[in-house]
């Protein structure tokens, strides 16, 4: 994720028109992909009632993954400083993937969905999300090459973008390099993990609805 100061002009020219309007519009594809998938969800699960014990399964894992996705969200909310564009933050979860925020929203949703019980669904909001967030990554790898140079290469050739890597993971215990991190984020994180468990239990009360005809 990249702060907002940096500039933009130069890690446009670096990409294609489709690179530069996904990112501009990503907040608009979001939406867009979010809304799909709440229709197929009605689709699929209109007058499709699972069995007690399947949806008991699918409502315990969707919660675990949505649980994990916002610690995720949580943990590398903390090495957000407000200074960070002055140094590129490559410890903690930065050390495991380049993009720890994108990867525990991906989670997040995914579990989400699976709560919800619809294979159309996921299928609409995991595609749609890679698709964002793909042309997103290397938007703002541009904008991080440009401002940090050798340092992000260095960084990139290191760390992977969303895949973790065993030696990565084993590298989290013994790095030298330790970031700062700040507490700032936390009120806010925590304000958006409450309205992410809101949505998924307006989610749920959905699903409930339509598989029982009640709308």
């Amino acid at each position: 994720m990249v702060d907002k100061d940096f500039t933009d002009t130069k890690a446009g020219a670096e990409h294609s028109a489709l690179t530069n309007t996904v990112f501009k519009l990503r907040g608009t594809l979001f939406s867009l992909f979010g809304l799909l998938a709440l229709v197929a969800l009605y689709f699929e699960a209109r007058g499709t009632i699972l069995p007690a014990a399947t949806q008991a399964v699918l409502t315990g894992v969707g919660a675990t993954l949505l649980v994990c996705g916002l610690v995720i969200r949580l943990w590398a909310a903390l090495y957000i400083v407000h200074n960070r564009n002055r140094h590129l933050v490559s410890s903690g979860p930065y050390s495991i993937v380049r993009n720890p925020l994108y990867v525990g929203n991906f989670v997040a949703i995914f579990g989400a969905l699976v709560a919800a019980g619809s294979f159309l669904a996921i299928l609409i909001g995991m595609l749609g999300m890679a698709f964002v967030y793909y042309f997103t990554i290397r938007y703002e790898d541009a904008r991080l090459a440009i401002h940090f140079e050798d340092e992000f290469n260095e960084f990139r050739a290191r760390v992977p973008r969303v895949i973790p890597s065993l030696r990565n993971i084993k590298a989290l215990f013994t790095q030298e390099r330790k970031d700062s991190i700040s507490y700032n984020n936390i009120q806010k994180e925590l304000f958006r993990a409450l309205q992410a468990l809101g949505v998924v239990a307006l989610i749920l009360v959905f699903t409930y609805a339509v598989r029982y005809g009640l709308i």
